[in-house]
């Protein structure tokens, strides 16, 4: 239920952002593709996406769908070559968002700290839902953010984590 709730927010949101961005790639032949549909994006996402983690592992850091703008949104940590190999690679406009880490370290951290989550429970920090911020940090949503965000950063000194205000998952709503 959340996450469709983030996912349908981050849609919603994505175009009123202000993204840093190093600018919007032509393609070879020196023009900007028109925007692409939603179909056409997805299909793109899905190509980026498994070339960036398997080609650019230490600076491809996720892939996200404007829909509205008909772009393709590529986070990754500034790297010319990745950023035309990935322009060229498509057939639909592709903005970069500059990022602080690879998808691959925010991947570690997140399964480390999700492995954690019982140790954290015995201890009473309520850890209701972990999730990457492309490129930025793992953001974890617990219960009372002012009384353990400290002892969370703290015991995970070499990761950037976002620790925010969460609530437990919302049951479904039954149908009649």
């Amino acid at each position: 239920m959340h996450l469709r709730r983030r996912i349908a927010l981050l849609a919603l949101a994505l175009p009123l952002l202000a993204l840093p961005t190093v600018g919007t790639h032509a393609t070879a032949g020196g023009r900007q593709p028109p925007a692409a549909t939603q179909e056409d994006l997805g299909a793109a996402a899905s190509l980026v996406d498994a070339t960036g983690a398997a080609r650019w592992s230490d600076a491809y850091a996720g892939v996200a769908l404007d829909v509205p703008a008909g772009v393709l949104i590529v986070h990754r940590i500034p790297t010319s070559r990745l950023d035309a190999e990935l322009s060229a690679l498509v057939p639909v406009p592709v903005r970069f968002v500059d990022a602080m880490h690879p998808a691959r370290t925010l991947d570690a951290w997140q399964a480390q700290v999700f492995g954690d989550r019982d140790r954290w429970e015995a201890r009473g920090v309520l850890i209701h839902s972990i999730w990457v911020d492309f490129g930025q940090c793992v953001i974890l949503e617990i219960g009372d953010p002012q009384r353990d965000a400290a002892r969370l950063t703290a015991a995970y000194p070499d990761m950037t984590l976002c620790v925010r205000q969460g609530w437990p998952p919302e049951p479904p709503l039954a149908i009649s």
